[in-house]
């Protein structure tokens, strides 16, 4: 079995144990508490004529995703406690976060996503990646880059989702070794200028220079070429042509520690806050720590499937764990003469994603790991002064791959234990899956290299 097929194998299994879709409107709920998850002092759009100025300070909004890695649809999870099923993850969910900062900072929001959009699910497979590309195209990304995983289904594949998609894709290092220039892909770019209100951000994309050891597909002729020389390069062009602030929307990841003992706090962030430390020896962390000052003002990133709300060497980050569960705002606030003013830059996040939130953590964890036996009832909630649901404008177009995908949904055994995947130790999912294949009489498996 191939490298691919082992991965398909083991997501496909990792799906079936983990996820049961079950749309809220076919189980009954009860009236409950509304909870607001954005219950603190956020950002809001200066009042006033954006086009005038009327304000000294001028905000806009950087909404930030990743690493969907093709997780359309939700996972229909248990609370242990109180056996009240819920909804986690889900791009209707996701759409409807759009729609609501869209409705509060109409042109002043710039969404941009940091690649591995489609390789891991049933849901992508069937649909060959359309389902992916339909919810970009219906919730209106600005921009994104590709990650090493959009070369897994081949160049055909890759070519098919890069023309289907109604935003350009912003890729900068990817160059052909034959004329040593850029790889110009369809329907992408090398860097992009975005007017976001009266404001004009530069865009460098980058893909991971670990794709040719991560990724099953064809890289013929291409090779990645180094991030710091491609970005000196852009920011120089993007700020002749007037950038106001340059973002690097890279598939290049870092991991670091929340300042918290629990994994996901939800809050505004600013530089002087306490941070927790990060991974030194990471990508993203040694590029930051090598550019000169000045150079970029913002990271949105991915790659790494790790929650970041950090500043590295004095830049701001975003990045969210994988299958769209979280994502970060970035809050860029310039002055009156549309300078950025780099203290004052705020980061919202991590912002969960799922139907109901528990009102003691503000996520959609099953339980208070501090006091697991209260405040365990899911409520309905509101973000932004909006009551967060399913978008049905998505529902309508991911209802075509339901009947589908029904064969797949077939459940074949139980779980007790969160299986939960580690990159550190070796984990019960991990066990799991190498038992499955080493028990399969028609896999002859005698030897595998697998990541869970």
């Amino acid at each position: 079995m191939s490298v691919k097929g082992l991965i398909f194998v083991c997501l496909t299994l990792t799906f079936i144990f983990s996820s049961e879709i079950i749309r809220p409107e076919l189980r009954n709920e009860q009236e409950d508490e509304i909870i607001n998850l954005s219950d603190y002092d956020y950002p809001r759009p200066e009042q006033g004529d954006s086009n005038l100025r009327s304000s000294l300070e001028y905000t806009i909004a950087i909404l930030g995703t990743n690493d969907i890695h093709g997780r359309a649809l939700p996972m229909n999870l248990t609370n242990p406690i109180t056996k009240e099923t819920y909804l986690f993850g889900g791009l209707e969910y996701l759409s409807y976060y759009v729609k609501t900062l869209k409705n509060q900072w109409g042109n002043r929001l710039l969404w941009i996503d940091s690649g591995d959009q489609f390789q891991g699910t049933i849901e992508n497979v069937i649909s060959n990646g359309t389902i992916i590309t339909d919810f970009y195209n219906i919730a209106k990304v600005d921009g994104s880059t590709i990650g090493n995983h959009e070369w897994d289904f081949g160049r055909s594949f890759l070519n098919s989702r890069l023309q289907a998609a109604n935003w350009e894709y912003v890729i900068g290092n990817v160059y052909n070794n034959l004329t040593n220039k850029p790889e110009i892909l369809y329907n992408s770019v090398t860097q992009k200028l975005f007017k976001v209100g009266d404001v004009k951000i530069g865009v460098i994309g980058l893909t991971t220079l670990e794709t040719p050891f991560t990724t099953t597909g064809d890289l013929t002729y291409l090779y990645f070429k180094d991030y710091k020389d491609v970005i000196k390069e852009k920011a120089r062009i993007l700020r002749k042509e007037g950038a106001n602030a340059i973002i690097i929307n890279a598939h290049v990841g870092l991991a670091c520690l929340n300042e918290d003992e629990e994994k996901i706090v939800l809050r505004i962030r600013i530089e002087k806050d306490i941070q927790g430390t990060c991974e030194q020896t990471d990508e993203m962390y040694k590029l930051l720590h090598s550019l000169p000052d000045g150079t970029v003002d913002a990271v949105v990133s991915g790659h790494i499937h790790n929650g970041v709300h950090h500043w590295i060497n004095k830049i701001p980050v975003i990045q969210n764990p994988d299958g769209g569960d979280y994502f970060n705002v970035m809050y860029l606030t310039f002055d009156y003469n549309l300078n950025l003013v780099k203290e004052k830059i705020k980061i919202e996040g991590p912002i969960p994603v799922c139907d109901k939130i528990l009102k003691s953590t503000h996520t959609c964890s099953p339980m208070d790991k501090k006091n697991p036996k209260t405040n365990t009832t899911l409520h309905n909630y509101i973000f932004h002064e909006s009551q967060i649901k399913a978008d049905p404008e998505i529902l309508k177009v991911f209802s075509k791959w339901k009947d589908q995908l029904e064969k797949y949904k077939k459940i074949v055994g139980y779980t007790n234990v969160n299986l939960q995947p580690s990159f550190l130790k070796e984990t019960d999912l991990g066990n799991m899956i190498t038992d499955i294949m080493r028990t399969y009489k028609k896999a002859m498996l005698q030897f595998s290299i697998m990541e869970d």
